[in-house]
């Protein structure tokens, strides 16, 4: 029975890649200048595989395997809410022999990093042979496309330093383009949706699709009702090759600086460790500024200006060596705001300052609180700062929430100002 349905997979993914070439008709709104962003199998070879969540009951896992199946996504939680059906899943793919990754429901309209730390307790420590985890990116949560990008960046980043690999983005070609504004997925392999066609949307951001769910009405054996049906881009060898541990030495803490210029525009600043030949700036996602060593210390750059005033700004420096690979990185929040802005900016491995970039005359002080807790500025000594900046060594990372109370000459309290950052 094995070497039968073997054979009928092998007929099977041949008809798969055979047929890429035909079908490249336009549906469900897609125009036909869509066609040209169609990407088909790159490997050869495809292997079958489904994802799974509670809304397929209760699974049969030794049928599945016995329909040869090679591969199983297995969810964990939307958002908060957790799969009730995970721990059985997860399990069972495994005793099976079917290599599993578990996938997870973002919202990017609560915290990205809470979202993170639920899947991470429930799934355990990885296995040799597991895939590395999934980022389902399908809703925006009322958010702007920067935003979306931007706490899908901390998803992906907090997950990889926490399981060493790195993780994979699930979502669908004008979803990403419209709602997430094709931010770079920083070398996130990509697992396409796209029903009714061979060869799928393929969003900018990426060159090919690493998994490709083809259908939403699929059927397998030991599963009752419909299923999502997915291929792989590539033979037994390649999926294994996803399950390898994929880091190098984690990138080494860069201090970041930027300031504002009576013109508006910002010169920017970052002073990595020796190695480093070039840096980008990116904020919210989006790179807005490079330079090389030659530049001079500091890798200097300046920005015209922001078109758009808002506050709270993801602001990242990555450094590369001479070979291209990112060796060092730096975050920090700024407002691209009139007025008292706040900025936060990364000094070394936890060490931060948070402050003003600029003030009305009449603050004299600051108090900055890290999650209710305030905290003493290492630089004055002093809870309450005149120098209307704390700077703070964290030994908890991940998401921190802040408060900047501004206070007058007579200690009065003139104001709160709040941001978050994921802190690194």
């Amino acid at each position: 029975m094995r070497h039968l349905v073997s054979l009928l997979l092998l007929l099977s993914t041949l008809a798969f890649a055979s047929g890429c070439a035909n079908d490249l008709d336009a549906r469900d709104g897609e125009d036909v200048a869509a066609d040209a962003l169609r990407r088909c199998a790159t490997r050869g070879t495809t292997l079958p595989g489904i994802d799974v969540s509670h809304h397929n009951g209760r699974i049969d896992w030794d049928a599945v395997d016995r329909a040869g199946i090679r591969f199983a996504f297995v969810r964990v939680s939307d958002a908060m809410y957790e799969d009730t059906e995970f721990d059985r899943n997860w399990a069972e793919a495994r005793r099976v022999g079917i290599v599993r990754g578990v996938y997870q429901y973002f919202r990017p309209n609560r915290d990205p990093i809470a979202q993170a730390d639920l899947m991470l307790r429930r799934m355990g420590a990885l296995e040799d042979d597991d895939l590395a985890p999934v980022i389902d990116v399908e809703d925006d949560g009322g958010l702007s496309p920067a935003t979306v990008a931007a706490r899908v960046n901390q998803w992906v980043d907090y997950v990889r330093a926490a399981t060493g690999r790195t993780p994979i983005v699930y979502t669908a070609y004008y979803f990403w383009r419209d709602e997430v504004g094709d931010a770079d997925p920083r070398g996130a392999p990509l697992w396409i949706a796209n029903y009714g066609v061979t060869c799928p949307l393929v969003p900018d951001a990426w060159a090919r699709w690493t998994f490709f769910q083809h259908t939403e009405t699929g059927r397998v054996p030991g599963i009752v009702g419909n299923v999502d049906r997915n291929w792989f881009d590539g033979d037994e060898a390649d999926l294994l090759a996803l399950t390898a541990t994929d880091m190098g030495p984690a990138p080494s803490a860069t201090a970041v600086d930027w300031w504002r210029e009576s013109d508006g525009s910002y010169q920017l600043r970052a002073y990595p460790p020796d190695g480093v030949a070039r840096v980008e700036y990116l904020v919210d996602g989006y790179r807005i500024g490079s330079a090389s060593r030659s530049a001079g210390p500091g890798f200097p750059a300046r920005y015209p200006r922001f078109n758009v005033e808002r506050a709270g700004r993801l602001f990242e420096v990555r450094g590369y060596d001479d070979a291209g690979t990112q060796v060092a990185h730096g975050v920090g929040s700024i407002d691209s705001i009139p007025g008292s802005a706040v900025f936060i900016r990364q000094l070394g491995a936890g060490l931060y300052e948070i402050g003003l970039e600029r003030a009305v005359s009449a603050v004299a002080a600051i108090e900055v609180r890290a999650d209710g807790i305030t905290l003493t500025d290492s630089v004055s000594g002093l809870r309450r700062s005149p120098r209307r900046a704390v700077r703070s060594s964290f030994t908890r990372l991940g998401l921190r929430n802040f408060e900047v109370r501004t206070y007058d000459s007579r200690g009065g309290l003139r104001g709160t100002l709040r941001r978050s950052l994921s802190l690194e």
